[in-house]
């Protein structure tokens, strides 16, 4: 079923918290019937599509938030992805907080407005103007209980998959849509995942999460190319979990104040953003762009060209569960093969995880600034950010 998109107020939102609960527990979406589920989604099926789409506004805006300047206006937008007693954290797109310095606040869907500290903020290495990685991580407490969104995987994105993205109403502030869309062809332009929308996404949309039929965060919004008209961009979730475990094995550098490890997977996706995964979601990751972008090539061989030899053998032989030392073996084959036995995960992924461990800080930083710099583009037109 193909939903259009609507709009529901959020003094509506809070007028139903005990069929929020219930809902939670299956995604409208798909037209499907499910075991304890039956009656209540044969009970939604019979109303219009429309009121469908309502609830779906209800449950997305329990993960989502606002972000505001200090004079109030909407700026931009964020998704709860984790929780940790009354902590929560929030991923937006870095440019919703452009001054660094500035006393930004969090508007949750009940309407309460949660200072967020500058220095409780982990933004991405390089200048994202530049076209550098374009998130950020932020916490802040409370006592009240809000939803977490689940994160999915975003190489299974495939040209004509629906997604959809939330935008709140320029004319009426607390009112939000659900806007359809559909991954473009090819699914990624350079480092992000591509996709139409069956309207134009408004401003104070950047940051907002893009998810899939299942309810689940396959990317974060960040942009509008100007030369491609409708088509829009988005980081797939992917690079953002390279990005939260660089955070993680960065915990003790002040420049990342926040970290978590807590996501939720959804599909069967298996995510993990625990701090000695990063070699292995980075690998994950450049799979994922089918092998065609130059800058995570150069990292490879960059990170590569500052490990001893001894290590490299050591590694290789690990990897390869030798007795037998065969020589080293080059970082973007070893990215290629992974997973491709999926029995050999067994000594494949303790292998990236003792490699890791032979990084220095120094080391990993430099190597995740080179992975999320931005080639040349072949076009003089930038991106537009929402």
């Amino acid at each position: 079923m193909n939903y259009q998109a609507t709009s529901l107020s959020v003094a509506s939102a809070q007028t139903v918290p005990g069929e929020l609960e219930t809902l939670e527990s299956f995604s409208p979406i798909p037209e499907t019937i499910q075991g304890n589920n039956e009656s209540l989604i044969a009970q939604a099926s019979r109303e219009e599509p429309v009121v469908q789409n309502q609830w779906e506004i209800l449950l997305v805006k329990r993960f989502l938030v606002k972000i505001k300047p200090p004079g109030g206006d909407l700026y931009g937008s964020g998704v709860i992805i984790a929780k940790e007693g009354t902590t929560y954290y929030v991923l937006t797109a870095e440019h919703t907080m452009p001054e660094k310095n500035k006393p930004y606040t969090l508007e949750t869907h009940d309407g309460l407005e949660h200072p967020i500290n500058p220095s409780q903020v982990s933004r991405a290495l390089g200048r994202y103007r530049d076209g550098d990685l374009d998130l950020a991580l932020l916490s802040f407490t409370s006592e009240n209980p809000y939803s977490v969104a689940r994160m999915a995987n975003s190489s299974l994105l495939t040209e004509l998959n629906s997604v959809y993205l939330s935008s709140w109403n320029p004319s009426a502030p607390r009112e939000l849509e659900i806007i359809t869309g559909s991954i473009n062809n090819p699914p990624y332009l350079g480092r992000s995942i591509s996709y139409a929308l069956n309207k134009d996404a408004v401003g104070g949309t950047s940051g907002s999460p893009l998810l899939n039929s299942s309810r689940c965060v396959v990317g974060i919004h960040v942009a509008k190319p100007g030369t491609f008209g409708k088509i829009y961009l988005g980081i797939p979730s992917n690079s953002i979990l390279v990005f939260l475990t660089f955070l993680n094995a960065s915990s003790g550098d002040k420049n990342f104040p926040v970290s978590t490890s807590s996501l939720e997977s959804c599909d069967n996706s298996n995510v993990s953003v625990e701090s000695d995964n990063l070699l292995i979601n980075v690998c994950k990751s450049y799979q994922s762009y089918n092998k065609q972008f130059s800058s995570q090539k150069e990292a490879l061989q960059s990170l590569e060209e500052q490990i001893e030899p001894s290590i490299l053998e050591e590694f290789a032989q690990k990897w390869r569960n030798s007795a037998t030392n065969d020589g080293a073996i080059k970082l973007i084959d070893v990215c290629l093969s992974y997973g491709h036995q999926p029995e050999s995960l067994v000594h494949q992924e303790p292998a990236l995880q003792f490699l890791q461990s032979q990084l220095s800080q120094e080391i990993i930083t430099e190597f995740i600034k080179k992975w999320f710099s931005l080639p040349a583009r072949g076009t003089s037109s930038s991106p537009t950010q929402l």
